[in-house]
């Protein structure tokens, strides 16, 4: 750690009260992190840039916890990673809450909420707790990269990916949302969202509100610019506002642009055409999560899953249909298979005629589109096929999808 003179940028020990070159005080003096180089004032703990300590960490909070970095700081406090050296160094996130934002009854009450909460994509609360005259709450670490991290770094998710994170906070807010009052996070943006291990994990609930009565009474405007929804906005957060931030994320996931980039900043209006190249269901899906009338979006995350599960299920169908068909038209017995096994699968009639209809286009010569009512194949041929897709499609099981 080094000390430079505001005055004539010479560099000082850490230690040094005055200037070694000019004499200048160093009370005033600006801080160099070692680890990434950036400037910081000499009060500061903690690198605003990557977190990391500018000072020597000798005090325990609570007399076990002890600070390694900061990992993120808001409206509510800071965020630190730490250590519980009452358990042998386990790593933990240590919450620390500015009580001039908060009221202490507020504090309390947001810890009873998360210390309830039991599902294995939420971290689960340590403790929760004052030390010299400071909030604080305990809870596990997950060892992983946000989304904001990893887009910045990986650009654009492939689709496969970005459904099974889409499935995994899904699950997590319909969890939220049947509880009794149902909850709302109202923070979800690519911050909040840790993968690791395979999962997608939402943190942070520092803004998770109850949808009862008596908490609707109070309005609280809280929301990230760029993902919250109108209602939000407007202090009436819904179960489905939420939603609408998740599908403000996954149109940043699947392009790589910030959402300054397709909302419109006067009309508040998306723009869909950077999803064209996207399947039809999908660009569908993503419509409906972030429909600005509520009555056309999903109602609640239990919707928004049960529909994601079809759109995955047509990719599945779209897979492993398109190789076993031969080039050419599709013939009528191969169309009536298709539909068929689609039904066993779960997906609407109308929903695998549009896998059918792409096939078609992909598989076509040429010549005319429509089904080959009088093609040449032998029945044989035709059952055989409905073999092949069948097993394929009954021995087939969810992919594991590689996250980073």
């Amino acid at each position: 750690m080094t000390k430079i003179c505001p005055l004539c940028g010479a560099s000082n020990p850490d230690n040094a009260k005055f200037c070694h070159k000019c004499g200048t005080p160093l009370t005033e003096g600006t801080v160099i992190c070692k680890v990434c180089g950036a400037k910081n004032p000499d009060s500061a703990e903690f690198c605003k840039v990557c977190g990391s300590p500018l000072k020597p960490i000798t005090r325990l909070i609570k007399g076990r916890y002890r600070l390694v970095r900061m990992i993120g700081q808001g409206g509510f406090g800071s965020t630190y990673l730490a250590t519980d050296e009452l358990l042998f160094g386990r790593k933990v996130v240590l919450k620390e809450f500015l009580e001039r934002k908060k009221g202490p009854s507020i504090i309390t009450k947001e810890g009873m909420i998360l210390a309830r909460l039991n599902h294995p994509l939420i971290p689960k609360i340590h403790g929760f707790f004052e030390d010299r005259g400071k909030v604080y709450l305990a809870q596990d670490f997950i060892d992983g990269k946000n989304l904001r991290v990893i887009i910045e770094t990986k650009g654009k998710l492939p689709e496969d990916e970005v459904v099974k994170i889409l499935k995994d906070i899904l699950d997590t807010l319909n969890y939220l949302q049947t509880q009794d009052p149902p909850l709302v996070h109202r923070d979800i943006k690519p911050e909040n969202i840790i993968l690791s291990g395979g999962r997608a994990y939402l943190v942070d609930f520092g803004a998770v509100k109850e949808l009862s009565p008596e908490a609707l009474k109070h309005k609280t405007i809280i929301y990230t610019k760029g993902y919250v929804s109108p209602e939000q906005r407007r202090g009436e957060p819904s179960l489905s506002s939420d939603l609408f931030s998740l599908g403000i994320v996954t149109m940043e996931m699947l392009t790589a642009l910030s959402p300054s980039r397709f909302v419109d900043k006067t009309t508040k209006k998306i723009n869909y055409s950077i999803l064209s190249t996207f399947r039809q269901e999908f660009i569908e899906f993503v419509i409906k999560m972030t429909s600005v009338d509520t009555t056309k979006r999903f109602g609640n995350a239990g919707e928004a899953l049960a529909d994601l599960e079809i759109v995955e299920k047509m990719a599945t169908l779209r897979k492993f249909t398109l190789p076993l068909t031969q080039s050419g038209n599709i013939t009528e017995e191969q169309y009536n298979s298709i539909l068929k096994t689609a039904e066993k699968l779960g997906i609407p009639r109308e929903k695998a005629k549009l896998v059918v209809e792409e096939i078609k286009k992909t598989t076509s010569t040429g010549k005319s589109s429509k089904l080959s009512v009088a093609d040449k194949k032998s029945k044989t041929h035709s059952k055989t096929f409905r073999k092949k897709l069948v097993s394929v499609l009954d021995k087939v099981k969810a992919e594991p999808v590689e996250m980073i």
